[in-house]
Order: C-alpha cells, then sequence, then structure tokens
C-alpha cells in the first residue's frame, strides 16, 4: 500500500510542476519513489503484468491531475449539452484522455524491466526509454504531448536555453535522467549508507548535470543579442468572445469588435504598426466569401500600413469537385492586396475538428458525434505558407499546430524569420490549460531562436522573445489588446538544423542494450547446454 501511495504522490507532484510554474523545481526530483520502485521491480524479477500495474498507477494520478481542466469545459453550453450530458462528456474526456494516454505510459517501466543490464547504466536507460515515449505522443491522434517534462521549466528562461540545441525534448531527457540518477543514489544509500560509492556518483553526476544546465543557459541568455534593426511594432489583439457566445446569434459582431479594438491599438502605437495578430476564427464564417469583411480588413491594413491577419475559415473545391473546409489564417496588406494562399491548421484537434474512427464512435458514443462544431471535417493544411512582408517572413500556427515541434521547425528552415499563433482556448476558461498552451509557444520560441507573437481569444496573448521571456502579456478574459516590439532573426539555432537527434540516438542506446542482453542470454544457455552434457 505504501508503494502505490507514493507512486500516487510522484505522479501528481510532477503534474503539479508542470502546471504551476512556483512548483516547477519539483520536476527535478518528483520522479524518483517511481524510478526507485521501477528498479526494485527489475532487479527482483517482478513479473511484467506487476510491473505495467505500477505504471499504470503513476501514469493515471499523472494524467488525471494535468487533465483536470476538462471541469473547466462543463456544463458545454455551447454544445448545447443539457446538464446531464455534459456531466457526461466531460467526464468522458477527462477520464478518457487520462486513460488513452496513460496505458501507453505505463509501458515504460515494462521495457526498462525487459531492458535493463546493467546497474551504472540504469539512469540514462530510463531517460531514454522516457524521451521515446514523449516523442511518440506526437505521431498519432492519440497522442497528445500536451504535459512533457520540459512544460515544467518554460518559465524560466535560465534552464531551457538548451532547447537550442537539442530541442525540449533534451529538457526532458535531462530531467528524467536527474530523477534516475537520484532514485539510484537513494538505493545505494539504502543499501550502504552514506559510504556508498554509488550513492557519491550518482549524486555529483545529477549535480553536474544541473549545473552544467543552468550555466549553458546563463550564459547563453548573456550573450543574446537581437537586431535592433529587425524590429518591428505589432499588436495582438484579444476579443475575449467566450465559447458559449461566439456561436450565439446574440452576440456582438466579432468583426466589428475586432476592428474597433485594433483601432484603439493603433491609436496607443501612434497610428502606425507592422503587424496585427488576431486569434483562431475569430470571423467565425468565410470571410473570403463577406465583401463587406473584406474590405473592413483591408481598409484596417491600408491605414495602419500592417499586415492585418486574421483568423478564420476558408473553403476550397478541389478537381474531383469535393468541398474543403480549412481553419486558416489570412493575411491582409497594407497595398490592399489579399493573399492567394492562406495559411491552413495543420494539426487538428480530435472531436474538435475531425473525429477520428467516426463509424466506432458513431455506435460506441453517438453523443461524440456532435462534438464536431463545424458540421463536418475540416481537412488539415500541407505546408507552412510562409508570409513575405517588407521586413522578413512570417510564420503561422494555428494553436494544436504549437504543440508539435517539427511544424515549427519546418516552417523556420522554410525561411520564416519571425513567428505568430493565433489561438483559441477559450474552452477552458482562465484554468492552468490555458498557461500550459502558452508554455509549449515558449519552447518553440527557444528551440528556433524566434519570436513569437500569440493572439487568443480569450487569453493569455503574450510577445515571446527568442530566449523565451514573455515581455508583453495580457491575462485570460480581459478584453484588449497587446501593443509591443518584436524582432525578425535569420539566424538558425542547432535544433533547427538537427531536429529530434536525440530520438534515434536514445533508440540506439536502447537497442544496444538489448542486443547484449540477448547476446549474453544466448551465451548463458550455451554454457547451461555444456554443463548438462
Amino acid at each position: 500500500m505504501k508503494k502505490y501511495l507514493l507512486i500516487i504522490v510522484s505522479g501528481a507532484l510532477t503534474a503539479l510542476s508542470i502546471m504551476f510554474t512556483p512548483l516547477s523545481f519539483l520536476a527535478w526530483f518528483s520522479l524518483v519513489p517511481f524510478v526507485y520502485y521501477i528498479i526494485k521491480d527489475t532487479e527482483s524479477r517482478a513479473n511484467p503484468f506487476k510491473v505495467y500495474l505500477l505504471g499504470l498507477v503513476w501514469s493515471m494520478s499523472f494524467y488525471i491531475c494535468i487533465y483536470h481542466f476538462f471541469l473547466y469545459m462543463y456544463p458545454m453550453e455551447f454544445l448545447g449539452a443539457n446538464p446531464v450530458e455534459a456531466v457526461w462528456l466531460v467526464a468522458l474526456f477527462w477520464f478518457g484522455l487520462s486513460t488513452l494516454q496513460g496505458v501507453v505510459t505505463a509501458l515504460v517501466p515494462v521495457v526498462f524491466r525487459l531492458c535493463a543490464r546493467h546497474k551504472v547504466l540504469y539512469a540514462p536507460l530510463f531517460a531514454c526509454i522516457w524521451i521515446i515515449f514523449e516523442w511518440l505522443q506526437t505521431q498519432t491522434w492519440m497522442g497528445v504531448p500536451w504535459a512533457r517534462l520540459a512544460i515544467s521549466q518554460a518559465e524560466l528562461p535560465v534552464f531551457i536555453q538548451s532547447a537550442s540545441l537539442l530541442g525540449s525534448l533534451l529538457i526532458s531527457f535531462l530531467i528524467a535522467l536527474i530523477n534516475a540518477l537520484l532514485a539510484t543514489a537513494f538505493i545505494a544509500f539504502r543499501k550502504d549508507g552514506l559510504k556508498a560509492v554509488g550513492l557519491r556518483v550518482c549524486a555529483l553526476t545529477a549535480a553536474a548535470l544541473f549545473v552544467t544546465n543552468l550555466l549553458f543557459g546563463a550564459i547563453t541568455l548573456a550573450l543574446k543579442n537581437d537586431d535592433e534593426d529587425r524590429k518591428v511594432t505589432v499588436i495582438l489583439v484579444q476579443g475575449n468572445i467566450l465559447s458559449s457566445e461566439k456561436w450565439s446569434a446574440d452576440s456582438p459582431s466579432p468583426l466589428d469588435l475586432y476592428i474597433d479594438l485594433s483601432r484603439e491599438a493603433l491609436d496607443e502605437a501612434g497610428g502606425r504598426a507592422d503587424i496585427i495578430l488576431w486569434p483562431e476564427t475569430v470571423i467565425n464564417y468565410y470571410l473570403l466569401g463577406s465583401s463587406h469583411a473584406r474590405s473592413e480588413i483591408s481598409a484596417l491594413a491600408e491605414e495602419s500600413g500592417a499586415i492585418v491577419f486574421a483568423g478564420t475559415f476558408d473553403r476550397l473545391t478541389d478537381e474531383s469537385g469535393e468541398k474543403h473546409e480549412y481553419n486558416a489564417v489570412i493575411a491582409f496588406y497594407p497595398d490592399g492586396s489579399i493573399e492567394e494562399e492562406p495559411y491552413y491548421k495543420r494539426r487538428l484537434v480530435p472531436f474538435g475538428e475531425y473525429l477520428p474512427m467516426a463509424q466506432l464512435i458513431e455506435t460506441l458514443f453517438p453523443a461524440l458525434m456532435e462534438m464536431n462544431l463545424f458540421g463536418s471535417d475540416i481537412t488539415p493544411g500541407e505546408d507552412s505558407r510562409i508570409a513575405v512582408s517588407d521586413h522578413g517572413k512570417i510564420d503561422r500556427l494555428i494553436c494544436f499546430d504549437s504543440l508539435y515541434e517539427e511544424l515549427t521547425r519546418q516552417s523556420v528552415r522554410d525561411g520564416a524569420e519571425i513567428m505568430m499563433l493565433s489561438t483559441n482556448d477559450s474552452w477552458f476558461i482562465d484554468s492552468a490549460a490555458v498557461y500550459l498552451h502558452n508554455k509549449h509557444a515558449i519552447l518553440r520560441s527557444v528551440e528556433n531562436n524566434r519570436w513569437m507573437l500569440r493572439a487568443a481569444n480569450t487569453g493569455v496573448s503574450t510577445i515571446i522573445s527568442s530566449e523565451g521571456r514573455v515581455v508583453e502579456k495580457l491575462e485570460p478574459l480581459v478584453r484588449g489588446y497587446v501593443v509591443g516590439e518584436a524582432c525578425f532573426s535569420s539566424d538558425n539555432s542547432l535544433y533547427t538544423y538537427v531536429g529530434d537527434m536525440i530520438v534515434p540516438a536514445c533508440a540506439l542506446f536502447i537497442a544496444a542494450e538489448i542486443c547484449l542482453r540477448i547476446k549474453e542470454e544466448i551465451k548463458r544457455r550455451r554454457l547451461e547446454k555444456r554443463s548438462l552434457d
């Protein structure tokens, strides 16, 4: 009982370190009980089911804490759900997503149990396995990289600068490795006390890794310089239209609201700006199909001298006559022109913008068929669609895109010199999810050495520097705007060139351990056979 209680506490504390920045320090040791019992079960040759149960208890306690923000979706008025349906749907999403991710993450100790060979390699082996599972969360619709270990450090710039080397997975690797080293040190202490060599070696190695990462961050921040000649004035508009209001006929005209707020911000900026960014789908109809909307936004662009980026929907018909709907950001230029190829959201939200396994879902959970707010599946975009301005090239992301680091990296590889993110987090009011999502944007900035402009419908809206500092911020549930400065840059980070090379490196380490274990097993069996002969 004590064992599983400690495992639950470990999972909950790790989740808290990710959700709340003042508790971020917990991430560096909150995994210790989990790793400790993984190692103990491995050394005692516990059966795989027992090891899997250990992982499942940790994973469920972790994800249930992380995804508690689904509670903020109640009473789901925007879906027209009654109170009973709303409770059922909230519970399904909260526990369903927790279980979906938990049953996979629970395999971490099982893989460790099957691969572990030398005690001296326990810590790096655990860290490598952890990274493989974090990376796997980006590969299918079932995996959502919402709560990686690196997120816990996102609002502490000095701890995340190494993400510019090998991405945020390197930060997760360091956290997992230090936790595993501390667990190994504790095992040595339990066995031989303070005189244990393993205690000193593991503890000193963990301290050295922590200090090295800290020093690298401090030196990087001290040497960092942005190109002042490429500084621009930007405006981020936050209309604060709640989900329950967005689709209501009684809600204020989003076009009028955003035009008015943009002009107020322009007055504060001295009448001119370079970029005006609106959030995701603030124009909740096909903007390009409305001559009135096009003329109003074009007029704003002309009078401000800014490129106005508006979140909306778009519709195209392919060669076969099939219609496709897109979640889009469309650029309106100061010369009155409108871009011909808008940016289309590349990573869609399951159950919100499309229904995965629709036939199965309709059979088992017919109520979920109502979760697709747009009546039909949104079509994902296929490329970065870089926007060109007089100041440089502009990357665009929409909401869920920012969780997947490869999308931002690809945009920067395509030439983007500044990043923009239009998002709608109104579903989660002012819960921890709102801030978690912003933390992903911070990591994307550091990974690729780019400033990030983030406009959210109900907040938070932020200007994030290339070193991950939030230089301007508008809190959730506030109607207003952010006026500030940001810089274009063409200096790429190492990560932009090499990407997630840490993943194949970790996979290679694990494969080497498996091969050596198989080799030893073959050798053992041969010796047993000879002894019998």
